[in-house]
């Protein structure tokens, strides 16, 4: 997809020019992207904090992790197979009409079933939920690399995700009106949303080449993930990655449970639904709207000037505090001031340095060891955390113990924040310096 520059008409142009270097006939696919992704986030935003609030409800949340972590290890190779035999203008509407029409049986179900079968569907909600938003920021991410080529996907990239950041943002507006409109009615928006996304992505497919969303040949999705581990096995700068991430995922679970007690404590039982959904996606709205403050001008400047250590120490000092501090007062305001400071500098700092870290690691690792790490090892820090509550109940020690445990491992994280920061300059400096090492490291 290419084509030539030129001076467009009309003042909203003219500013988006000066933001964006695209090109004439790259505009319709690249407003359709944006558009494409705002409704994709936008959907699943609009679920999310009603997935939450069902997560307050739900005594066997640690095996739903755990039934999330083997559904997502499941799901990426056949997937992934799939992908490689059908054309993702094919594919793509399928996998969404299908997301939207469990949506759609869940609505119907929840409305329909008694207070006892709901909450086995809110329990299967939750883990398809916890699946599906992976699944919808993969299938769009792999089609957009499809639509545009690497030196377009540089400039360009960035005003797609914006579009996805504005989609995050709708979304969880929309779902903080869940008292008005019902948070049951939340299923239907979504999967609304998706359906209007396919109406962008046909006009993107309708002006590109056929050939650049055929099938592409895959070898062995379960021999891509065994070969992940084998680069992890050798690797002791990426295992000390999947550590970090480890950490990271165990910090969240540990933040998750506090969550569950203190909603389900302040706002209890049914009469309580909409209210607790709102709730959530207040945090969600408000996460997204500070992200974007972030990135447009705090990310920039940080990493730059702090350092790659300050921005990995951000999230294991600010889990500490915000575990610390929810066990002395507990509380909604806390819960979500803690939330949202967390998951925003997590989205503006974090996430940014942690992904530095894989700038300086080979082309195999980089597409073979990250997607490992991100997906299956993140989600398998979950169940640590599940389990770990369940074993911490079982000692009568409970949050509080779980919290006075996870002191030790606050100290590991920092130490390894340290030298990853140290190891990743090194890398760097060796990548510079020596070309055939350049070479290597792609």
């Amino acid at each position: 997809m290419t084509g030539e520059g030129g001076d467009g008409g009309g003042a909203p142009l003219r500013l988006l020019r000066r933001l964006v270097a695209f090109e004439d006939r790259e505009l319709p696919v690249l407003l359709s992207s944006a558009a494409l992704f705002f409704c994709v986030i936008g959907s699943n935003y609009v679920i999310r904090p009603l997935r939450d609030e069902m997560g307050t409800r739900i005594d066997a949340l640690s095996w739903l992790f755990v039934l999330t972590f083997v559904g997502t290890l499941l799901l990426n190779p056949p997937f992934a197979l799939l992908v490689s035999k059908f054309s993702r203008r094919v594919f793509i509407p399928i996998v969404y009409r299908v997301i939207a029409a469990t949506l759609l049986v869940a609505y119907v179900l929840l409305l329909a079933l008694p207070e006892s079968a709901g909450r086995q569907v809110a329990q299967v909600f939750f883990v398809w939920g916890s699946v599906y938003n992976l699944l919808v920021v993969s299938i769009f991410w792999g089609f957009m690399a499809d639509v545009f080529g690497s030196e377009q996907g540089k400039r360009l990239f960035g005003f797609v995700a914006f579009g996805g950041s504005l989609g995050g943002i709708t979304g969880s507006a929309i779902a903080t009106r869940a008292s008005w409109i019902g948070s049951y009615t939340l299923l239907l928006l979504s999967a609304g949303a998706l359906e209007l996304a396919l109406l962008f992505l046909r006009r993107i497919a309708r002006r590109i080449p056929d050939e650049a969303t055929t099938s592409r040949p895959l070898a062995h999705p379960w021999r891509d993930m065994a070969q992940g581990f084998r680069l992890l096995a050798r690797s002791p700068y990426m295992l000390g990655i999947a550590v970090y991430i480890t950490l990271y995922a165990l910090s969240s679970t540990l933040l998750y449970f506090e969550q569950r007690d203190i909603v389900s404590h302040e706002l209890p039982g049914k009469e309580n639904v909409d209210a607790r959904t709102a709730y959530f996606a207040w945090i969600d709205f408000t996460t997204n709207g500070l992200s974007l403050v972030f990135q447009g001008f705090v990310t920039g400047w940080f990493l730059p000037r702090l350092g790659l250590f300050a921005g990995l120490l951000v999230i294991p000092v600010l889990s500490l505090l915000g575990l610390l501090s929810l066990e002395m007062w507990p509380g909604l305001v806390l819960l979500f001031v803690v939330q949202v400071i967390r998951r925003s500098s997590e989205y503006g700092i974090t996430k940014p340095a942690r992904e530095v870290l894989w700038t300086v690691t080979k082309r195999e690792e980089k597409y073979v060891a990250k997607q490992l790490v991100d997906v299956p090892i993140y989600r398998a820090g979950d169940v640590v955390g599940a389990w770990w509550e369940k074993i911490m109940l079982a000692l009568g020690l409970g949050l509080r113990g779980m919290t006075v445990t996870f002191l030790p491992l606050v100290v590991v994280w920092v130490a390894l924040s340290a030298w990853l920061a140290r190891k990743q300059k090194r890398l760097a400096a060796a990548r510079e310096v020596d070309p055939a090492v350049a070479e290597v490291f792609g």
